[in-house]
């Protein structure tokens, strides 16, 4: 996939690039705004109607700037993930101009969608190779932390899983549920199947996308390194639930600042005007290791990549908390989770299977 900087001194030409896509000016007002708003972004000269998204070279991180600058201007909370279905300038304007999501239930013989939660970044934009390798008409229905653009983001994993219940009782109010997560996510997932199990909304199957282990349970926060020892590990674990809710916070803002600085004096941070909310991102973390989540009783299957396999060695971890799991070695690394096309087809093949069951 091309690659193009947001931050440079002369815009690019679009005619310059390997695009399959014929150049259609963009018609009306909010079509321009948004075309426009796509070349600053990815740093060309004009974009036009009809060009892609991740045709033009975008991720995860083009699509928070990217996002974040149509919410801006529009007044419409146009979330990332949103990029996927909504790619194009003449898209995104057809769907700011309703003022309202653009939401289809699923028909007779139609495929339900699949509600992801994100990891412990606060959200996840999925790779087009891991778009595209899903079955045909099938939806994806990303989940975005409240508060990553501002900072003003819940401090619990029940209370982060209560307002993605909600969005997804008002989005999508009947039918089977699909449940997918990455990485920490997998703890708001579970959390979210309790609270849809107690309005008697249970879920059809859940996938967890390589879940972090922690003694034997779900959680973040171990303790890694050959220098550093169990006991340092178990000590961390009782001391955090003492410490203020908000020193913890500041000293992961903190951290979290530090590493940004690092990067940035070291030329390692891709985008210069990237931005994200530090403080959110350092509150869910802190959420995610005061977090324990509650036994899961329904199917679940678990990706566990070639690094993470070792804590599910012996098939006792995960026994009492999610006792009808499946576990699943795919030959990907943590960070490829979200970007394999043969992740998405084995997790395609988990929920179809589902309803065969």
């Amino acid at each position: 996939m091309m690659m193009v900087a947001s931050a440079l001194s002369e815009p690019i030409s679009r005619a310059s690039l390997p695009l399959a896509t014929v150049y259609v000016a963009p018609d009306g007002e909010l079509e321009t705004l948004i075309a426009n708003l796509y070349a600053e972004v990815f740093g060309l000269d004009r974009v036009g109607a009809d060009d892609e998204f991740f045709e033009l070279g975008g991720d995860s991180l083009l699509a928070e700037v990217l996002s974040l600058r149509i919410s801006e201007r529009t007044g419409y909370n146009f979330r990332p993930s949103s990029l996927i279905e909504f790619g194009s300038p003449r898209r995104i304007a057809q769907l700011v101009g309703k003022k309202s999501p653009d939401i289809d239930l699923p028909s007779e013989g139609t495929r339900p969608p699949i509600f992801v939660v994100h990891g412990r970044g606060g959200f996840t934009l999925p790779a087009p190779a891991f778009v595209q390798a899903l079955a045909r008409g099938q939806k994806l229905r990303m989940f975005e932390l409240p508060g990553i653009r501002d900072g003003q983001c819940l401090a619990r994993i029940e209370d982060i899983a209560a307002v993605y219940v909600a969005q997804l009782e008002e989005e999508y109010p009947q039918g089977p549920i699909l449940l997918a997560a990455f990485c920490a996510g997998a703890l708001i997932a579970l959390e979210m199947a309790a609270q849809l199990a107690n309005i008697r909304r249970p879920i059809q199957q859940l996938v967890l996308l390589d879940p972090p282990i922690r003694q034997g349970t779900l959680g973040v926060g171990r303790i890694g390194g050959r220098s550093r020892s169990h006991k340092d590990s178990a000590v961390k674990a009782m001391l955090r639930p003492l410490l203020p809710m908000r020193a913890l916070c500041r000293y992961h803002e903190l951290k979290y600042r530090t590493i940004l600085r690092r990067k940035r004096r070291e030329g390692r941070l891709r985008y210069a005007d990237y931005h994200f909310s530090l403080k959110a991102q350092a509150k869910l973390y802190v959420a995610f290791l005061l977090y324990r989540p509650r036994p899961y009783q329904g199917p679940v299957t678990i990706f566990s990549s070639g690094g993470r396999s070792r804590a599910f060695r012996g098939g006792t971890h995960l026994s009492n908390l999610l006792p009808e799991k499946h576990i699943e070695l795919v030959m990907e690394g943590h960070n490829d989770m979200a970007a394999s096309a043969a992740v998405a087809r084995l997790m395609q093949t988990v929920f179809d299977e589902s309803f065969r069951r």
